[in-house]
């Protein structure tokens, strides 16, 4: 299965599970569709998107060195290509390092635009 695809099972797996998880702790707690549509949860969910943004750009150093951790075998390489790929994911992993702000921009302009002026 090719990563694109499997990506895209997982995706969309995980969204029908956190629906049908949705709906049947809606169903047991006896939440009535009315309450849900009244909900705004561009207003109510504010402070935890907001956290969750803080913590992601505050933790970005340690998201680049997991983005960049090796997706095979280190023991399979020789000397020399050890040595390579060492340097090379230690330049990948300081550019990463130094792309925070545009996270950051990226989190401003969803929040700015997305969810407030659309509502999404």
């Amino acid at each position: 299965m090719s990563k694109s695809v499997k990506f895209l099972a997982i995706a969309l797996g995980g969204l029908a599970g956190m629906v049908v998880l949705g709906m049947v702790v809606a169903y047991f707690a006896g939440i009535d569709e009315g309450s849900i549509n009244e909900l705004n949860l561009a207003r109510d969910w504010a402070i935890y998107r907001i956290t969750f943004y803080i913590v992601a750009v505050a933790l970005w150093p340690q998201i680049s060195t997991f983005l960049t951790r090796p997706r095979f075998d280190l023991d399979a390489l020789s000397d020399e290509e050890f040595k390579t790929y060492t340097e090379k994911r230690g330049m990948d992993v300081e550019y990463l390092k130094k792309q925070w702000w545009k996270v950051a921009a990226m989190f401003v302009f969803f929040e700015g635009v997305m969810i407030q002026q659309l509502g999404f």
